[in-house]
């Protein structure tokens, strides 16, 4: 006969409701409800034969909400290892069923509100990270809180990430260590990494590899790692900011909106013979205030105006995407003071 002949057992009976179940947890589960098997199935090494047909399927229940729905010949084995658990009554299963049912969607519930507030906190790290980063930015500098999860015993090696923080803002993807370096000196807790051994440089850009990373000790030791990484792999929930990362953007009142509030436009001024108004430098991010001229002027008046504005720390700004050219001023007070003293008003 070859081992994999199928043979029907002799014994046509169903497991009674009420009797008790060993589950592979180790907890005690009960047989709910038991109805005819729908389709020809068979369970390969389960029951009498090497394949057994499934005659029945047998709805089993726990205190801890788990129901499911398995064949006579999987839950053999968990009866037998249960067979000096007394059985209980129809009416106790039923009610244990119901127990169970509600146990199960109650979980369910809270499993979908544990992923919506999920969902909705990568979104606002994501609006958070747009309005932190300056537009020039490519990559961003990260220090990372590692604590070491390795088990020597099963020959488990990992390290999980406890925070992680943005502690600066790069125009690249490269991945140098002085640029590391200089980043981890800006933040209390990576201050010690700034002077660090060359040690501390690990060079991991391989398969299985941790990338490039400036870190006192192993990847998988507790301690503090300073990496770069691409801005589009930062929107995850729990992300934090440096001070020094903020500092941009406090700088350039990009911090003022709210999320879904759309900054405003500042209006140009009238100033006599200068209009004065507010621009961003496209490519530093910090705000200037530039006064312009109607028209042009001569070149002894160009001059004349030219070094008074580098008196007050101003320069003269050519006109380029969307801006007017005109003498620029990273202080209102200055600029204000620029138009006042060349024929404008104050």
């Amino acid at each position: 006969m070859n081992a994999f002949t199928m043979i029907e057992p002799a014994n046509d009976s169903a497991p009674a409701i009420g009797t008790a179940c060993d589950t592979p947890g180790g907890g005690l589960a009960y047989v709910v409800a038991v109805k005819p098997a729908e389709n020809a199935t068979y369970t390969l090494f389960g029951g009498p034969s090497p394949m057994a047909r499934d005659r029945f399927t047998l709805t089993i229940a726990s205190e801890a909400g788990h129901v499911s729905e398995i064949s006579e010949n999987i839950a053999a084995p968990m009866i037998q290892r249960a067979r000096f658990v007394a059985p209980i009554s129809e009416a106790e299963a039923a009610e244990l069923w119901e127990r169970a049912k509600a146990k199960q969607a109650e979980t369910r519930r809270n499993f979908a509100a544990e992923r919506e507030a999920h969902a909705k906190a990568v979104d606002q790290a994501k609006d958070e990270l747009q309005r932190m980063a300056p537009p020039w930015a490519e990559s961003a500098i990260i220090a990372e809180l590692h604590q070491d999860d390795c088990d020597s015993m099963t020959d488990y090696f990992n390290a999980r990430t406890l925070r992680t923080v943005v502690i600066g803002w790069s125009k690249h993807g490269r991945d140098l260590f002085p640029e590391m370096r200089k980043f981890a000196a800006t933040f209390a807790e990576t201050a010690d990494l700034a002077t660090a051994p060359a040690s501390a440089e690990h060079r991991e850009k391989y398969s299985m590899g941790a990338g490039n990373y400036l870190k006192s000790g192993s990847r998988y030791c507790s301690g503090w790692a300073v990496k770069k990484s691409p801005l589009k792999g930062l929107s995850f929930a729990g992300l934090e900011f440096s001070e020094d990362a903020r500092a941009w953007a406090d700088m350039t009142g990009k911090l003022a909106p709210t999320v879904n509030e759309p900054e405003a436009t500042p209006t140009p001024a009238a100033c006599g013979r200068f209009t004065l108004s507010q621009h961003t430098h496209s490519k530093k991010g910090f705000q200037m205030w530039i006064a312009s001229l109607p028209g042009r002027v001569d070149r002894a008046e160009y001059d004349r105006l030219n070094t008074a504005a580098r008196e007050l720390g101003g320069w003269y700004s050519r006109p380029w995407a969307g801006t007017p050219g005109g003498f620029a001023f990273k202080v209102e007070a200055k600029a204000l003071a620029f138009v006042a003293a060349n024929g404008g008003e104050g």
